[in-house]
């Protein structure tokens, strides 16, 4: 992997097989990689990428961000190769299950661009090489396997553990229209979580705490009973949910409102459970060794000399502009 010649003839061997980049008949490469042709296809997908870029850079900016991306791509399956790994059967199967639902649903997007679903699938496949690499670099058993602490630090400052009652403080009428709960409702809804949390903090079983809402609440509840990793970004709560949690003590309990939702939410350690960092523990490295990662594959990428051709190339960004536009 580190000498520059066996990389070049990987990279040879590969493209030639079609598992990297190929040149279709009709389809003038934009660029070439050690003189060996990535053809139109692969180019308008990485240009799309850029070009839906908010804000988008201008024309020569995209362009170079294709040829870039179009490198380390090269890099990234000639490493894959270079150190023999391979896909396990679920990742594959998985890789290729979510390549076609997305294929499914954007398919007409990128036919627009010319980007046949045969590319696009293997750009996305291209990812879980890319991950594992990362793993191989990386992992517990990688070439410079991050130290289980720092990933565990990591862990411990961006995530959070919760068990946590949602109360809506609102009902919704038979149009689907949501009719807020009047002020003393609300008010009392309030002041019976807060009497809970509590007697949580007191030293009262929250399971059976929690349990008892339901009926002495008269208004819809969603339990979350089990514990759960939540960051800032997790989907399904509000804005500030995080952050209320992050202003408890871990063992103890309080009450956020937030927009038309009153939470219940019992902070609980980490690692109260092993299985809460191992189930966590792959997002955690694809975080902390992501630096890293990019840096060698920068380091990669610079192994290898490109040519782009550039009215290939702009036919190429043409195409993908007018596509964008139907």
């Amino acid at each position: 992997m580190k000498k520059t010649t066996a990389l070049i003839a990987v990279l040879l061997s590969f493209i030639l097989l079609c598992t990297a980049c190929s040149v279709t008949e009709g389809d003038a490469a934009p660029l070439t990689v050690n003189g060996t042709a990535v053809d139109g296809e692969v180019f308008r997908y990485f240009l799309d990428e850029a070009i839906g870029e908010d804000p988008p850079a201008d024309r020569d900016g995209v362009i170079n961000f294709a040829t870039e991306q179009c490198i380390r791509y090269v890099a990234v399956n000639t490493a894959f190769q270079t150190m023999e790994l391979s896909l396990d059967p679920a990742a594959r199967a998985a890789a290729s299950e979510e390549a076609n639902a997305l294929w499914r649903m954007f398919h007409a997007h990128y036919e627009a661009i010319d980007v046949s679903k045969e590319t696009f699938i293997k750009l996305y496949t291209a990812d879980a090489y890319r991950e594992t690499l990362r793993e191989a670099l990386y992992g517990e058993n990688g070439e410079t396997p991050i130290d289980e602490d720092v990933l565990k630090g990591y862990f411990a400052e961006h995530y959070n553990a919760v068990r946590y009652v949602d109360g809506l403080l609102y009902t919704t009428d038979e149009n689907g229209d949501k009719k807020t709960y009047d002020e003393e409702t609300r008010q009392r809804v309030f002041a019976k979580f807060e009497q809970t949390a509590q007697q949580i903090n007191a030293g009262s079983a929250a399971e059976v705490l929690f349990a008892s809402l339901p009926t002495a609440m008269g208004i819809d509840l969603q339990q979350h009973l089990s514990t759960e990793i939540i960051a800032a970004d997790t989907p399904g709560l509000p804005a500030g949910f995080f952050q209320g949690v992050e202003g408890l003590k871990i063992g103890k309990a309080g009450v956020l409102l937030l927009s038309d939702h009153v939470y219940l939410v019992l902070r609980v350690d980490v690692f109260s459970d092993e299985t809460l960092f191992e189930n966590n523990r792959a997002a955690c490295l694809r975080a902390v060794s992501e630096a890293p990662l990019l840096e060698e594959i920068s380091r990669l990428s610079e192994e290898f000399t490109s040519v782009r051709k550039t009215r290939a190339a702009l036919e190429c960004y043409t195409t993908v502009k007018d596509g964008r536009r139907a």
